[in-house]
């Protein structure tokens, strides 16, 4: 985003405010600093000027505003930008709840000396400031599309920025006109809160819109504002998720301990158990959210928790005491802020089997896109908590881990001891790592079509020593196909941050979307979208949840306008229908700036054209595929105007990066690659059988299984050859 200098106010306008008897001040806090560029520790509140980084020194944990040079509030949120001449209030913990009741146009007045501050709202010059401000981001916002060459609907944003101007005008009449009544004053701010509504829809409508993304949504059944009771109502709930451009459902499938579906194995969860979907679904929920997804074009998904066996409201029959694991302090429901949660024993054998059987069973029955494996984990631990926070004990467990040591006496006295605890540490996160493996392959062995996902804790080493998820281990032994990090924050630098180092640690063995929750957390619509924005440029977004993205319409029209406006395919898509659909896309853009890119256009054009002829059959097909993307890369020199060769660029290796995955994730499938081994072999090495022939199963240098990328290559060619091959692969790679 390019930085706006903000258009001031007259003086003249000022003084006619201020002196004005009936405007009257709304105080929104008064406190004291903390201090003043020193480190921001719990519950504290501290200035920190501009430097050279435009930024705070603070995490993203806290909240913060920045102020300008005249002391109006410019920015809100997490980790703001600060502005030359302008200083930021950083808070934690009680200080971050006085912030967040800021808003932008606010004024801020601070004693140097008390460190006393206090910030004012005046129903006057905050109104006009805030038109003011609106004003000027728009005409910004508008002019940076244009200069990135950012697709966008120019008659739409033209028609807002005329709106606003006519509020804007209408604004300084008011001032001009200075009498200041209730009733003007009412108006300036009815006027001021309708500039900035058209302002963030000109940001919206002028952000990029990337058609090549995961947009995935976790969703508890009848949680999102739309009643699922009846088929109706899931038609509904569907058309809307479609309508806002998410290609992707997490539904609660088994949470609880119970499930969301028609089990054999566990009872139907009660808020989904006594409706009626008509004759084609019955009283299954879950069958009526595929069929109705599938015919609107989104991917759905099991989302399981996977060893949280509910709590005293919810707690399955099928659940066994013996099963379940036991807190620092004996206690078998861990206590948390939702009155607490039981835990499976992933070291326990009749658990894992349970928990095998259910996954099983789901994948038999539904014709799910993917299993998503949430809570696959402890319970949280910290030594440092009084009382002390772990989980893992029972009578089964402390016997195991004694077992594997070799060590002798009670756990819990000698987990006390660091280097035992590291041991008892190493030995939880095997059990996960190890149940992730048996999981992952009982369900590949039931449907070898299906996508297996993960929800982990965004940072590995809180990752690894909280909750005992050792998940880069997990995609580097191959047996995830989607990582779904949790990178909660009111930080969209911080989402940008976390995706791309995760990313970067995935490689080519993992897609990627990474879990946001702006809204849940009560960041504004821009962070949220924000967030969206940052998340997408390294595979995709998992929104949590659908009740704080659906019925809110500042960020639907944020989805709906803005990052989502365009429809996207899903990495986790064909092969060759993700390649089709790119290939699309980047011609369609070039040929949008046709004029802009420069004489020798047709270079280019040439190339993406004898690319999108390729043959694309199997695995080796596609790496051809990559040598020329990159080669294309190379010649986007030939385009004038660096921010287009650059967008344009993007697109390329976004569409190798996902190709990337799907070669590994295919090589994986056939038994071909094992990333434990060594690196990834060249996919020519291998012969793969012919379209339409029968697959041969691998062993003894005999050619591999049928892979995706051939029965891939049939849709994207509409080859009849398709009816002969299974949906192997389709989403796994």
């Amino acid at each position: 985003m390019r930085t706006i200098t903000l258009i001031m106010i007259g003086l003249g306008f000022f003084g006619l405010a201020a002196g004005n008897n009936e405007i009257r001040d709304e105080i929104i806090f008064s406190d004291v600093l903390n201090g003043k560029e020193i480190t921001r520790l719990e519950n504290y509140l501290v200035y920190y000027k501009y430097n050279s980084s435009g930024r705070t020194p603070a995490n993203e944990w806290g909240y913060e505003i920045s102020v300008n040079g005249e002391n109006y509030v410019v920015e809100t949120g997490t980790n703001v930008n600060v502005y030359p001449g302008g200083y930021a209030i950083s808070g934690h913990g009680t200080k971050k709840e006085l912030l967040t009741r800021v808003r932008v146009g606010d004024i801020v007045e601070i004693d140097h000396g008390s460190l006393a501050i206090a910030v004012k709202r005046n129903p006057v010059l905050s109104a006009a400031f805030l038109v003011e401000k609106s004003y000027a981001d728009a005409q910004g916002w508008a002019a940076a599309a244009a200069d990135n060459y950012i697709r966008r609907d120019e008659a739409a944003i033209s028609n807002l920025l005329n709106e606003l101007a006519d509020e804007y005008q209408k604004t300084r009449a008011i001032i001009e006109q200075g009498n200041y009544t209730a009733a003007t004053v009412e108006t300036l701010e009815k006027i001021a809160g309708r500039c900035e509504e058209i302002a963030f829809e000109i940001r919206y409508r002028t952000v990029n819109s990337e058609p090549l993304e995961i947009r995935a949504l976790w969703h508890r059944p009848n949680a999102s504002g739309i009643s699922e009771s009846n088929l109706a109502g899931v038609k509904s709930f569907t058309a809307k998720v479609k309508e806002l451009g998410f290609n992707a459902i997490y539904v609660e499938t088994f949470w609880n301990g119970y499930a969301s579906y028609r089990s054999d194995i566990l009872e139907t969860h009660p808020q989904v158990a006594y409706y009626y979907y008509g004759e084609e679904y019955g009283h299954d929920y879950i069958a009526a959210l595929i069929g109705e997804a599938k015919k609107a074009g989104i991917d759905v998904f099991a989302w399981c928790h996977t060893f949280n066996a509910g709590n005293n409201a919810y707690r399955a029959k099928a659940v066994k005491d013996e099963w379940l694991l036991e807190d620092y302090q004996g206690n078998k429901l861990h206590p948390n802020v939702y009155g607490g949660s039981y835990y499976l024993d992933p070291s326990h054998p009749e658990a894992l089997d349970f928990i095998e059987s259910v996954f099983v069973e789901m994948t038999e029955k539904y014709d799910f896109a993917g299993i998503q494996f949430d809570y696959i984990r402890y319970y949280d631990n910290d030594y440092r908590a009084s009382p002390v926070r772990d989980s893992g004990f029972g009578a089964h467990s402390e016997n195991k881990f004694k077992e594997a040591t070799g060590l002798s006496g009670d756990v819990r006295t000698l987990v006390l001891n660091t280097a035992y605890r590291e041991k008892w540490n190493e030995w939880r996160q095997a059990n996960i790592t190890a149940a992730v493996k048996r999981f992952s392959e009982a369900i590949r062995a039931a449907r070898s079509d299906i996508a297996i996902s993960a929800a982990v804790v965004a940072n590995v080493n809180i990752a690894r020593d909280t909750y005992m998820q050792d998940w880069p281990t997990w995609v580097n032994r191959g047996y995830i196909d989607l990582l779904c990090p949790m990178i909660y924050t009111g930080s969209a630098a911080a989402v940008a941050e976390g995706a791309r180092a995760i990313k970067n640690r995935a490689g080519n063995l993992s897609h990627l979307a990474a879990g946001i929750a702006p809204i849940y957390y009560g960041y504004s619509n821009l962070v949220a979208l924000e967030e969206t924005l940052s998340a997408g440029r390294y595979g995709g977004a998992s929104h949590f949840a659908s009740q704080n993205v659906i019925g809110d319409p500042a960020f639907e029209a944020a989805l709906r306008n803005g990052a989502y406006r365009t429809a996207s395919i899903s990495p986790l898509s064909p092969a060759g229908v993700v390649f089709e659909k790119a290939m699309e896309d980047l011609l369609a853009y070039c040929e949008y700036y046709r004029d802009a890119a420069g004489d020798n256009y047709s270079v280019v054009k040439n190339e993406i054209d004898e690319i999108a002829g390729m043959r694309r059959e199997n695995p080796a097909d596609y790496e051809e595929i990559i040598k020329r993307l990159k080669h294309l890369r190379l010649i986007t020199a030939y385009l004038s105007g660096d921010s287009l060769r650059e967008n344009v660029n993007q697109k390329i290796t976004r569409l190798i990066d996902v190709l990337d995955v799907k070669i590994s994730r295919e090589l994986i499938a056939m038994g071909y690659y094992d990333p434990e081994s060594g690196p990834r072999p060249d996919a020519a090495s291998f012969d793969y059988p012919s379209p339409g022939l029968p697959p041969v199963a691998p062993g003894n240098g005999d050619k591999p299984k049928k892979g995706c990328f051939a029965g891939q290559g049939l849709i994207a060619l509409a080859l009849i050859g398709l009816l002969y091959f299974r949906r192997r692969k389709e989403h796994a790679s």
